[in-house]
């Protein structure tokens, strides 16, 4: 019997023009049969959502919904998630349920440690709490600027993070920090559960905090397994207690923390639209 898995490896390797059903193509605007259509290029073919939305009534109406409400939207900016309330419509605001914001996070210290200023990220969240009542999953890159002193003291954000994940109904919560940033704060929660079970556990770098301050952290499965299954986790769901985890007892109301991919840089976790 043929191993589906490696044939289909083969075809996706072989064939990589061919798009999947994964393959979101339609945010690139294809349009094979282009050069049939008269007008310029590129508007003649790649309308976008908008030309899609403006196109007629009946597009708008039944479109304007299915975009704010089925997508994850991207959002960065002061100008813009400040202003919310003044850019968008009420029932567009309510009608998010899923976003993915960067906020930037400057750090002050010279030497041995570097404090963030929180503001702009209370701020945010703010914003979002007021104006997001349909608001389920949530994407929050912090991007650090300023000092290079390490390690961070994330205490005064994580506090401003632990309140608002209480006060909202989100069901999916991921806050990214730069590299520099979330590596010590991973190796100092993994020491830490290693020195309370006397156990160096072979755990991957990510980070669930409960509301409570507690963590846990996702342990490799057994080698005898595929290594994608050993190193699969439930995110971006909370963490199941005594599933492939170390570390608290219960699962509270809480987020994932994980690592940005280089510094400066977001990484973007879910399909999303850009605003």
């Amino acid at each position: 019997m043929p191993n589906y898995e490696k044939t289909r490896s083969f075809i996706r390797m072989s064939h990589p023009e061919i798009p999947r059903p994964g393959d979101d193509r339609c945010r690139y605007g294809d349009a094979h049969f282009c050069e049939s259509w008269p007008g310029i290029y590129p508007s003649k073919c790649k309308i976008g959502i908008m030309g899609w939305l403006l196109s007629c009534r009946q597009a708008y109406v039944e479109g304007i919904g299915v975009l704010y409400r089925t997508n994850t939207i991207h959002m960065s900016g002061q100008t813009l998630i400040l202003n919310l309330p003044q850019l968008l419509l009420p029932q567009r605001l309510s009608a998010i349920t899923s976003l993915e914001i960067v906020c930037p996070l400057m750090l002050y210290g010279a030497e041995v440690g570097a404090i963030p200023e929180v503001v702009l990220s209370k701020t945010y969240l703010s914003v979002l709490a007021s104006n997001l009542p349909s608001l389920t999953r949530l994407y929050l890159a912090l991007k650090a600027k300023g000092s290079n002193a390490r390690p961070v003291d994330m205490q005064s954000a994580f506090k401003i993070l632990d309140e608002f994940v209480l006060e909202t109904s989100l069901t999916e919560f991921t806050v990214s920090h730069s590299h520099t940033v979330f590596t010590p704060l991973y190796n100092a929660v993994r020491n830490e559960i290693a020195a309370q079970h006397r156990h160096q556990y072979k755990t991957i770098p990510e980070i669930w905090r409960n509301a409570d301050g507690s963590y846990i952290l996702p342990i490799y499965g057994p080698n005898t397994e595929p290594f994608y299954k050993q190193v699969e986790t439930s995110w971006p769901k909370p963490p199941r207690v005594g599933h492939r985890t170390v570390g608290a007892d219960v699962v509270g109301d809480g987020y994932w923390l994980v690592e940005g991919e280089v510094d400066n840089y977001t990484p973007c976790r879910f399909s999303t639209v850009y605003l």
